[in-house]
């Protein structure tokens, strides 16, 4: 019965005494706003590499794009959106406005103001829309899980 109750014993100490890893999210919205830095970037520079870096790998990943109704879901059909976008438009210029970022643990949003200037052949046209794009922090990455961007204005050829 004595070895029982030492062996419980032990059993319940030893455990204890081991150091787990832990894992500290620091909310740093300045990591975000530099995400999202390198986002404007990406498009700007029509580069899907740097976009391969911004969105999670996943069927769960949503993004709402700009000038789109319909919700992609995944990476492969984001990039694909992307991909047909770059083929179809020149982009003259992307810059964000009136961002701000939100951290909660694990979890941070972003949100704030887009506008892009495009040209199609020889029409140019200029695009304003707000966005919010939901990160996770995965490891001490942060990656971008969702993105919803709304047009709320369509500024015609000029």
């Amino acid at each position: 019965m004595k070895k029982l109750f030492l062996f419980l014993l032990l059993g319940l100490i030893i455990p204890g005494c081991i150091k787990k890893k832990e894992i500290t999210y620091i909310p740093n919205e300045k990591l975000i706003l530099d995400l999202m830095q390198d986002y404007a970037l990406a498009l700007k520079k029509e580069n899907l590499e740097l976009l391969d870096n911004f969105y999670v790998h996943e069927n769960n990943l949503s993004v709402f794009p700009p000038g789109n109704l319909i919700q992609l879901s995944g990476w492969s059909q984001v990039k694909d959106y992307w991909e047909d976008f770059f083929k179809n438009y020149e982009i003259q210029n992307f810059s964000l406005d009136s961002t701000s970022v939100k951290v909660a643990g694990r979890s941070a949003w972003c949100k704030g103001i887009w506008v892009m200037k495009l040209k199609k052949g020889k029409k140019k046209f200029s695009w304003e829309g707000r966005f919010t794009i939901i990160f996770e922090n995965r490891e001490g990455k942060w990656i971008a899980v969702h993105e919803h961007s709304s047009m709320p204005r369509l500024f015609l050829p000029q």
